[in-house]
């Protein structure tokens, strides 16, 4: 974990009020994803404006990409992505991963804090950093055989289903590629 800065006790984070998605979903274009990866700090119900959102990721299964939109900082050597939230408490992410993590090992911090633990689902399945036709029989075989397969349930809805036949659809007509962390 990055070392964050000594904070005032009004910039600590109350987890319990913080609002974390139930899984990091993302892809290789940085196109958004159902709204985005949308992390909301506050503590005692107020906002922490301008706190620091950290998206971390372990060392195997996701893997994030080097290159990320404006806005959100990547540090390869800690597996990290960053962006401050606006005024209201809210950081919007639309990371540019690949692969996945079906166990709830991705931290989500804010100012040092844990807020949560989240699983990862990209649609480039297997982490090979294209989303081609290996990625589209994998999808192909959750949407027809195993519809409870979360690691293609973009959407969060906890099917895989039509929704997410979309979602996987753009990026792989899209065909993006990209360059993982060193």
């Amino acid at each position: 974990m990055a070392a964050v800065p000594a904070l005032a006790g009004d910039s600590i984070p109350y987890p319990p009020d913080c609002t974390v998605p139930s899984a990091l979903v993302g892809n290789l274009s940085g196109q958004p994803v159902d709204g985005g990866f949308v992390v909301v700090v506050r503590k005692f119900g107020a906002p922490i404006p301008n706190a620091v959102v950290q998206i971390v990721f372990p060392s195997a299964g996701a893997r994030p990409l080097a290159v990320q939109e404006a806005g959100t900082s990547v540090d390869c050597a800690r597996g990290t992505l960053s962006r401050m939230a606006d005024a209201t408490g809210t950081a919007v992410f639309h990371p540019r991963f690949a692969g996945s993590s079906g166990a709830s090992t991705i931290d989500v911090l804010a100012n040092g804090v844990r807020l949560a633990q989240v699983p990862a689902r990209s649609t480039d399945l297997d982490g090979n950093g294209a989303v081609d036709l290996a990625d589209f029989q994998l999808f192909a075989a959750n949407f027809l055989r195993a519809p409870g397969a979360t690691e293609t349930d973009y959407d969060r809805s906890g099917a895989t289903d039509a929704r997410d036949f979309e979602i996987f659809r753009r990026d792989f007509i899209a065909h993006p590629q990209g360059s993982f962390c060193p």
